[in-house]
């Protein structure tokens, strides 16, 4: 089946965005999905078969009990550890033909609707300065974006199973991480959209530069302009 024909030709939501790369690469997409609820998983698993570890062995020194009983938490802690081995490069085997599947899909149809605008959009800096960027590789920000959500999503399985773990020594201190945590969490926000806030400045500065140049911006200018 075409790829291009399981992206459709209008406005999309945010939620609809993270859809397009299961629309493009379904299985890619599924199998980062998977690795992205396991990753945020194995760190507490790996606590829990640690612990069981060392209480086992101390219960084969101190009672006596066979030394059998250490085996089985032994051989999931390996069994961890070779997850962390191979999960990685298949990831990233997943991500790149996500990628291919993307660009095959997305870039054609971006590059299609830029050619169709009507004059004044171009004529109009905001306007042109908003296409440049989306112009700049929009495969990769799409399936950026579907990463980026993974990855919050595996850090919020993280934090939530050691808070969980935490919570079951001592009650209070999940709660006192958690206040100190959502001013930092909100810190980080505004700081996000500083940056971006930055990053559009200096784009527009870099395109309101003369052309040819000779200066260090003068060759990030002629770089950028071989993009459109």
């Amino acid at each position: 089946m075409d790829s291009q024909k399981t992206v459709k030709k209008r406005e999309y939501t945010f939620l609809e965005i993270l859809l397009i790369p299961f629309r493009c690469a379904f299985v890619p997409a599924i199998a980062l999905l998977i690795y992205t609820v396991l990753n945020g998983l194995t760190p507490i698993m790996q606590v829990i078969v640690v612990a069981k570890i060392v209480n086992t062995t101390i219960s084969v020194v101190k009672n006596g009990e066979s030394i059998s009983s250490v085996y089985l938490p032994a051989f999931f802690m390996i069994l961890l550890i070779g997850y962390q081995w191979m999960s990685e490069g298949l990831a990233k085997f997943s991500q790149s033909k996500l990628n291919l599947s993307v660009r095959a899909a997305f870039r054609t149809i971006v590059t299609e609707k830029i050619a169709r605008l009507n004059y004044k959009h171009v004529e109009n800096d905001e306007t042109w300065n908003l296409i440049k960027r989306i112009l700049q590789k929009p495969e990769d920000q799409i399936a950026g974006a579907l990463l980026n959500v993974m990855s919050l999503v595996s850090l919020i399985i993280n934090i939530t199973c050691i808070l969980a773990l935490i919570l079951t020594y001592v009650w209070w201190a999940p709660l006192l991480i958690l206040g100190l945590s959502i001013p930092l969490f909100y810190m980080a926000s505004k700081s996000g959209k500083v940056n971006y806030d930055a990053e559009k400045l200096y784009l527009k500065m870099i395109d309101d530069l003369p052309q040819g140049l000779d200066t260090p911006l003068g060759k990030i200018k002629e770089g950028r302009s071989t993009l459109i």
